[in-house]
């Protein structure tokens, strides 16, 4: 779902991308780089059609694997989605990838949190159900979440993920990228989106024409801890351009874990 809010002087976007009939935002992660094999097995890929009035619009969005059988993505991503597809181990879309997995998803399997404000993007997190538990393999494996005292993250180092364009002339890329980005501080964010930017989600360095953009919502945003990658962020919003150097924001993984303690059966760590 496109969702540009004009709220004072400034413009606030999604990152989901959809078709350019409709939306003339380009998706990308900008100033990425390729992914290698088996180097994010989390990273999942969306194709949705959404209803959008009188018409049908394909949306392309990113997520993450969490168990065998559930995936965290942004709740604007699933909102008026009418059919969709995921697309599990996965680096090179146009390529035979003989480890990836096609599933196609129903109503059920979708739930969007219910305390998700499109306006302001409250709670912008949602769960995507398999209809079969997924068998494991180098190419397509969990990532762990959070123990809820992980808070503190300002200063620290991430990796963004996703699908998209690599430039504003660019076809919408066949490879997955990657960025290592910084988390700032969250008084940094609320500079740039005074009415919308809050504890529950995350400020991400977007310097450097370096940046999630449209197309990778839902997407990861992952650190080291203990020598595992651990899930802190979901690909949320940002300014309407990606390359004049503002800042993303992301949804806060520890603000959600009993919620997707609940419905996943996954255990809160502390």
């Amino acid at each position: 779902m496109k969702s540009f809010i004009t709220l004072s002087l400034f413009v606030v976007v999604a990152f989901a991308w959809e078709d350019a009939r409709f939306q003339g935002i380009e998706p990308r992660i900008v100033g990425g780089e390729v992914a290698k094999p088996n180097q994010f097995p989390y990273q999942v890929r969306f194709h949705l059609v959404k209803r959008m009035g009188n018409r049908e619009v394909n949306t392309l969005c990113g997520g993450s694997l969490v168990t065998d059988k559930h995936i965290l993505t942004a709740a604007h991503c699933l909102v008026d989605v009418v059919r969709a597809t995921v697309y599990m181990g996965s680096i090179n879309f146009r390529t035979e990838e003989p480890n990836r997995i096609t599933t196609q998803l129903k109503q059920e399997n979708l739930r969007v949190h219910e305390n998700y404000n499109p306006l302001l993007f409250n709670s912008d997190i949602a769960l995507v159900t398999l209809p079969e538990r997924v068998k494991f393999s180098a190419a397509i494996h969990p990532i762990s979440l959070p123990r809820a005292g992980l808070k503190k993250l300002e200063n620290r180092m991430a990796i963004i993920s996703g699908f998209g364009k690599t430039g504003d002339k660019s076809k919408t890329s066949d490879n997955l990228m990657f960025l290592h980005r910084k988390i700032l501080t969250e008084n940094y964010c609320q500079l740039h989106f005074p009415l919308t930017f809050r504890e529950s989600q995350i400020c991400v360095d977007g310097s450097e024409r370096k940046s999630a953009c449209p197309g990778d919502s839902g997407g990861p945003l992952a650190i080291e801890e203990n020598g595992e990658m651990v899930l802190v962020g979901l690909t949320s919003y940002g300014k309407f351009t990606c390359e004049i150097g503002s800042p993303a924001v992301y949804t806060r993984i520890t603000t959600h874990l009993k919620w997707i303690s609940k419905h996943t059966g996954l255990p809160v760590k502390y």
